[in-house]
């Protein structure tokens, strides 16, 4: 009898522990925190998770994403998603902030924010522009440039504006736009057949090629570093690179001894002047002192493939990917 009580005893101890820690499970992956450490100094935040634009306003990180809009506050690092109601889906394409407004890009929409009052307006993209929307830049004369598969329009703020680009070029989908210090519109494809990368300036158009230095036919991502050098992310599969356009002529910024791992997605120079590189497939690679390291899902990255990079006042990092925003403290890479 004392043994059947004490197996007894041991069965209801079991499986009490087991109901806890299926309890104890369902609380973590109910009730998951938005903010997920991983490695010191590197902090995933999500959601959202797929990622597709960034942008930096004062003490604000803009997010944009499949799932809609989000914002970090840089003082505390708390995320909060943005309701905006009225648009026809929640995709988000591009963001980006001007003196008085947030521009939103959305699948089936064109929506501007006022920072001042909240006010919401909206343009719907098939009455404005032809075929998927893509991407948007934003000039020195405060127009809206706006990218999609199939065409090319500026915005003034009352009009929208075709902008033919000549056919000679063949040139496909609008997937990069930049507008420099000189105001001058670059303009990219990402298509493997594309050959091009388009500059506007002053009503007309200017090319490069392969033969011109660009390294290969599809752009990816374009900036500007502080010297005013416009610095190209290229490349398609296993096939990647970065380009600068200075003193009028491209030349590559990596040596030839650098082994870059593949597609260059994004590109950004931070405020030590290093390179950074966002791939497909392989994490993020920061090139300084003549090395490229790639840091990945193992070092704490939210994903591989790297959409956006960004460094804020503090020195932060923030790197977009398609599994999440990754925070690296200044000094962590």
């Amino acid at each position: 009898m004392k043994w059947k009580k004490l197996g007894l005893a041991l069965v209801q101890m079991f499986l009490g522990a087991g109901l806890v820690l299926i309890l104890a499970l369902s609380v973590t992956v109910l009730g998951k925190d938005s903010t997920n450490k991983t490695f010191p100094g590197w902090t995933t935040l999500s959601p959202p998770e797929n990622i597709t634009s960034l942008a930096i306003d004062g003490s604000t990180l803009w997010i944009g994403s499949k799932e809609g809009i989000f914002k970090v506050d840089l003082e505390s690092n708390n995320i909060s998603p943005v309701e905006v109601t009225g648009v026809s889906s929640g995709f988000v394409k591009d963001l980006l902030c001007d003196a008085g407004n947030i521009w939103v890009l959305y699948e089936y929409d064109l929506v501007r924010i006022s920072k001042e009052d909240g006010e919401v307006s909206f343009w719907e993209i098939e009455k404005i522009l032809p075929g998927e929307p893509k991407t948007l830049a934003l000039d020195g004369n405060k127009k809206l440039w706006i990218g999609s598969e199939k065409g090319l329009i500026v915005f003034d703020g009352k009009t929208f504006e075709p902008i033919s680009i000549p056919e000679k070029f063949k040139f496909r989908s609008v997937d990069v736009l930049f507008a420099d210090s000189k105001n001058r519109i670059w303009v990219g494809s990402s298509d493997p057949m594309n050959q091009y990368l388009l500059r506007y300036e002053q009503s007309s158009w200017h090319s490069y090629s392969v033969s011109d230095g660009i390294l290969h036919g599809s752009i990816n991502d374009i900036i500007e570093d502080s010297d005013g050098n416009v610095i190209v992310a290229v490349g398609y599969g296993s096939v990647g690179g970065v380009v600068c356009f200075k003193d009028n002529k491209w030349e590559s910024v990596l040596p030839d001894s650098v082994e870059i791992k593949g597609k260059v997605r994004s590109v950004f120079k931070d405020k030590e002047g290093r390179l950074l590189l966002g791939s497909e497939y392989d994490g993020l690679g920061v090139f300084s002192k003549g090395i490229l390291q790639y840091y990945t899902v193992k070092e704490g990255l939210a994903g591989n493939e790297v959409r956006k990079i960004l460094q804020d006042f503090s020195g932060a990092y923030w790197v977009a990917t398609n599994q999440g925003l990754t925070r690296v403290e200044s000094g962590k890479i």
